[in-house]
């Protein structure tokens, strides 16, 4: 959404208050991937200096997009990362595929392949939030992998069924549409309310990038896929054991994870540990699933990690 499209629509609410600071990508960009029905578009926002030595590829959750990177995308460029945030197919700007059994983790694995061959660097620093940290881990502990380091957040090699199944009842109670964006930003909390006490701004942030305004309607339609619901449904894919790949990692990792998180447990954790007793972590207090990696303590805890594998 643009901003003076933002700013027409949400001018009579409440939220317009709220202040609104955060900086915008430096550069934005796509890359050709290829499924099954032809080639489609995965959008990207890019931050830092585009010669940079080290870059950073951040992925999101199931159901999100890169934009929800923005705070800890500025900190790292601001420190001298190029840090690269796409958009997996379906969602944010990039394309939507044509049939629904498409979106499936082998497809998200073979874009976010495109996405680093077009990078064209040896090595890469990964950051994934959810899908992206499942994506992250399966790219990672394969031979030859070009990520250098991992962050994994508010995910582990296995997803308990309570969470899962949890998920799969969002996504079937899941509004397509909204009236206003008072609506909107209201939904956006009550649907992310795990993700921790986040700022007005920071939940305002989440709710303009969710969504955009359909000319015809002025409804609010969200930028996420439906067919996204319908493979996840069919393909339950976050069951999916991948202690396989976990077990092959042999680089640095940071688990990011909530207190009260039912996707990362305690005993998950904990045997994360047992399996790698070199596990990085960061608890993030009063949050469930998944933390947003949007307040400075998360930021920081990031950066000092990237820092520490210079």
């Amino acid at each position: 959404m643009t901003d003076s499209m933002f700013q027409k629509y949400v001018q009579k609410s409440r939220q317009a208050r709220a202040p609104f600071l955060f900086r915008a990508p430096d550069r934005f960009g796509s890359v050709n991937c290829l499924s099954p029905s032809g080639f489609h578009r995965v959008a990207y926002t890019d931050w830092g200096p585009m010669q940079a030595e080290e870059v950073v590829v951040c992925v999101h959750g199931l159901t999100r997009q890169g934009r929800d990177f923005d705070p800890l995308a500025a900190r790292l460029a601001d420190a001298g990362y190029r840090v690269i945030c796409p958009d997996l197919v379906g969602r944010g700007q990039s394309d939507w595929l044509e049939n629904s059994l498409d979106y499936v983790f082998p497809q998200y694995c073979a874009d976010m392949t495109s996405l680093l061959a077009m990078i064209g660097k040896k090595m890469v620093h990964w950051i994934g939030t959810s899908l992206g940290g499942l994506i992250g881990i399966v790219l990672a502990g394969v031979p030859r992998s070009p990520i250098a380091t991992l962050t994994v957040n508010d995910i582990g090699p296995e997803v308990a069924l309570q969470a899962s199944t949890r998920v799969a009842m969002r996504l079937v109670s899941d509004r397509w549409s909204f009236d206003s964006f008072e609506d909107v930003f209201e939904n956006v909390r009550k649907v992310y309310k795990g993700c921790g006490p986040l700022t007005d701004e920071q939940w305002l942030h989440m709710a303009r990038h969710s969504v955009r305004c359909d000319a015809d309607t002025e409804r609010f339609i969200p930028l996420t896929d439906p067919k996204i619901a319908t493979a996840f449904l069919w393909l339950w894919y976050y069951s999916m054991s991948l202690w396989k790949y976990w077990g092959e990692l042999e680089l640095p990792v940071l688990a990011v994870h909530g207190d009260r998180s039912d996707f990362v447990t305690p005993d998950l954790l904990a045997k994360m540990k047992r399996s790698m007793p070199t596990l990085s972590t960061f608890k993030v207090a009063e949050t469930g699933h998944m933390p947003m990696l949007m307040s400075c303590s998360e930021t920081d805890a990031v950066l000092s990690f990237l820092k520490s594998c210079a």
